[in-house]
């Protein structure tokens, strides 16, 4: 942990917004801070993301915020002690002051003092991304409330981004495959070396999507498995760019055979993608993940996915779809039901969505929903790729066939 002294290039002033609010906090038994430091890290400890990280000159204190989920507001001036000798540290932001009471234990005061805490979108604009982990999954549990499915999509445009969002979906993802697949192929090519899949989201999501959607939660495809990369830093830069979460794509779990076999043994494992799962979480990134195996689906769910997508295969239909390669409507009931089952053996209310394979159309996706037990769907050939195809097809052949006029004198 940095100490309060300390103020890396890379934190700004932006930190401080974090906090929603002024809060001062009181310790009346700092002391027991002083002696011997949490089994384990505060976060963890108190079972949910802290809205305001707080440093201390004390080293004992600043072990205890290891693995704090946001990077830590400075408080370079505004330390000091009360009349009656209490610690006291205050953070400044633009709302309206507010003071809370100390409990006898530090824990329990920082777990009431949060709940106080004003959480809400974008505190820039007030509305928008980048949003909390439990501010989208309570957006996505408000929808399963109105009775109403849930709708991810892909988008691999921002034109794209802004009429799925017109068209009330739940969630925007943004993977390198979207590039590829609105430039006319298919979209197994995000799964190829042609081109650097982290690199490719960041681009649309701060340059094509990010700046075109209003309100939607907009979820960053993250290719885990990348050698090159210090994970907790690029999930950072995906943070700090405002994306809301994370998604596993380009994903190894639908990758199969010998050659699975040789990116397991060779340090690029399906573990990886695991591994990038608990480090969002602990940074209080939104994740909603793909799976192929119901074993794969327990162990994210485990690390702390908050979605799980059964992905049943690359999309049908249209110019670039499959044919041979998918399975049939019921073995993909079969498969996403067997996956569904195992995300929720491991936490009950785990939220499951299918995508892929055979599922194309709006009666596809609510087959899946009312035979494997669904809460709804993640389309992306289904929704921008065949809109295109369909509607530009459609649209070019109608005005072709307007006749020309004839010649005046």
């Amino acid at each position: 942990m940095y100490r309060n002294n300390t103020k890396p290039c890379c934190i700004e002033e932006r930190t401080l917004a974090f906090a929603r609010e002024v809060v001062s906090l009181f310790f009346e038994d700092l002391q027991a801070w002083e002696g011997e430091a949490p089994a384990e890290p505060l976060p963890r400890k108190l079972g949910r993301s802290l809205a305001l990280p707080l440093i201390s000159d004390g080293s004992t204190w600043e072990r205890c915020l290891e693995g704090w989920p946001r990077p830590p507001v400075f408080f370079d001036d505004l330390f000091g002690t009360t009349s009656k000798g209490r610690k006291v540290a205050q953070a400044t932001c633009k709302r309206k002051s507010s003071r809370i009471p100390c409990p006898s234990s530090p824990i329990e005061h920082l777990r009431s003092s949060f709940k106080q805490v004003d959480r809400m979108p974008n505190p820039w604009t007030g509305k928008g991304n980048p949003y909390h982990r439990d501010e989208v999954i309570g957006r996505l549990r408000a929808t399963l409330a109105r009775g109403e499915s849930i709708l991810a999509a892909g988008a691999g445009t921002g034109i794209s981004a802004k009429f799925l969002e017109k068209g009330g979906v739940d969630l925007i993802i943004v993977y390198n495959s979207g590039r590829y697949r609105m430039a006319g192929h298919g979209s197994t090519a995000g799964l190829m070396a042609y081109g650097d899949a982290n690199a490719i989201a960041m681009e649309i999501g701060e340059f094509e999507v990010l700046p075109v959607v209003d309100e939607v939660p907009v979820i960053c495809g993250v290719h885990a498995t990348d050698p090159r990369r210090r994970m907790w830093h690029w999930l950072l830069k995906v943070k700090e760019m405002g994306f809301s979460g994370v998604n596993n794509f380009p994903t190894h779990c639908i990758i199969d055979g010998q050659f699975r076999q040789v990116l397991e043994e060779t340090g690029m494992s399906f573990d990886k993608e695991v591994e990038m799962v608990g480090l969002a979480r602990q940074m209080d990134l939104f994740s909603v993940v793909y799976v192929a195996k119901p074993e794969e689906a327990q162990a994210m769910v485990l690390a702390g996915a908050d979605v799980v997508i059964a992905h049943v295969g690359t999309t049908i239909g249209g110019s670039i779809g499959v044919t041979g390669a998918a399975v049939s409507m019921d073995d993909a009931a079969a498969r996403v039901l067997a996956i569904s089952e195992a995300a929720k053996a491991v936490k009950s209310d785990t939220i499951c969505l299918s995508h892929g394979g055979p599922i194309l159309t709006p009666s596809d996706a609510a087959y899946m929903n009312q035979h494997a037990g669904t809460h709804g769907f993640v389309g992306a050939s289904s929704l921008e790729r065949m809109a295109f195809e369909g509607s530009l097809l459609n649209l070019t052949r109608e005005f072709k066939s307007i006749l020309p006029g004839k010649p005046t004198r």
